[in-house]
């Protein structure tokens, strides 16, 4: 069981706190200020407030969690209106699946605000036992009542949170003014269900400490973490491992030795020993081997998955060179990319030798290489005389997926 830790609710500003021993909610100006009033403790759990935090529900295929985690990054653009860039993630099972798929929610906030904020807590020695935003336990605290699908009301430090639960989790959350009489939060209450575009359900009100309580003894079943915390705890781990091999081999070596020089029927023993260790030697050696032949199809895979989904120049930053390159009375009308392939794009201008001007500033990018000129006609556009113009270039950089089946690869 998880030990109980304070609770503070932060979205970049003010802070709301709970302490478990005291069993009281508090306000506060800062994190540092809240970590003092509770008695400067160790550990605390930082619960992210609706405004900073950012959660969807997502269906992906039927993957390993490893796989799902790849797609999920893949997908975050489309998921939040802030670059998966600037974010951190991470996404925990649905609590309903309907068999049509992997049903996820998905969390996430900018990773600026969570640096700042592990920062603020390092600097009075505190490290956070998990992250995770406030209403990731709406969805519990509705089944603790019975009901799968509720609008759950919690106060929170950016006022009232409405969140809306469906099948067990939260499927649209939202925050509304603080100290609402029951007309005006009833009418929040429809507005939030409006642009859930769910039907209506029972209200559920949290208790006087809210889900800052629950997940004081209830930790979160996500962890919101920084990359590069994830990449020091992974090597952390590997480091242990190391050591302990080496350890329990020098061990091995130290009692060989020590018998070795005993007795003679010790040595008896000792070359009995050794046959054994040399026996696990031999199988611990074809376990390695075959470890080795498992993992270089697995590091090809990662290596294919990540030049899929990195790009040299993604498809924004050409078209934003491409028209950057766009000399005065030359307008791009149509831009055709594909992996592995040359461009193609279309323009018109207001004469020839803008078109030419053009051309000679794409030739001189070295983004991009082969910049030919396919056609440049004469036209008009109402009664305004008019250069309809095509050309085609190769993108550096733009090489085709690289395909095992058939060992394929990019040309440069």
């Amino acid at each position: 069981m998880n030990e109980v830790v304070p609770v503070l609710e932060w979205s970049g500003g003010a802070v709301r706190a709970f302490d478990p021993i005291n069993h009281k909610t508090f306000m506060a100006e800062s994190l540092g200020d809240a970590v003092a009033a509770l008695g400067n403790p160790k550990h605390v759990g930082l619960a992210i407030g609706r405004r900073a935090a950012l959660v969807r529900q997502l269906t992906l295929p039927e993957v390993s969690d490893d796989q799902a985690a790849a797609i999920v990054r893949v997908q975050l653009d489309q998921l939040f209106p802030v670059s998966s860039a600037d974010l951190t993630s991470t996404f925990a099972h649905a609590h309903h699946q309907n068999g049509t798929g992997k049903k996820v929610v998905v969390s996430a906030m900018r990773t600026d605000l969570l640096k700042q904020a592990k920062a603020e807590l390092a600097e009075h020695g505190v490290h956070t036992a998990w992250v995770a935003p406030i209403n990731s336990v709406s969805g519990a605290v509705a089944l603790e009542s019975g009901l799968e699908s509720a609008v759950v009301v919690d106060e929170s430090v950016d006022g009232t949170g409405i969140d809306i639960v469906q099948h067990g989790d939260v499927c649209y959350s939202r925050s509304a003014p603080a100290g609402l009489n029951a007309a005006d939060l009833d009418m929040e209450i429809k507005r939030t269900l409006a642009s859930a575009k769910v039907p209506p359900s029972t209200v559920v009100r949290t208790d006087q400490y809210g889900n800052l309580g629950v997940l004081a003894h209830h930790w979160p079943s996500i962890n919101l973490e920084l990359q590069e915390e994830v990449a020091k705890r992974n090597a952390t781990v590997s480091g242990r491992r190391r050591r302990l091999a080496s350890l329990l081999t020098m061990v091995l070596v130290v009692c060989i030795a020590m018998v070795y020089f005993d007795f003679d029927d010790a040595q008896r023993k000792v070359q009995s020993q050794t046959r054994k260790s040399t026996n696990e030697i031999t199988k611990l050696k074809a376990v390695d081997s075959l470890v080795s032949s498992r993992l270089a199809p697995l590091e090809s895979a990662a290596a294919t998955v990540d030049q899929a989904f990195k790009p040299k120049q993604p498809i924004a930053d050409v078209l934003t060179v491409l028209a950057g390159h766009a000399p005065e009375g030359v307008w791009l009308t149509g831009l055709t990319v594909e992996r592995g392939r040359n461009m193609t794009m279309r323009g018109t201008a207001k004469n020839s030798a803008a078109v030419t001007q053009y051309m000679t500033a794409l030739n001189a990018d070295p983004r991009f290489r082969d910049v030919r000129l396919v056609f440049a006609n004469d036209g008009k556009i109402g009664e305004v005389p008019v250069v309809l113009f095509a050309a085609t270039g190769h993108v550096v950089g733009n090489f085709p997926v690289y395909n095992p089946t058939n060992q394929s690869g990019a040309k440069k």
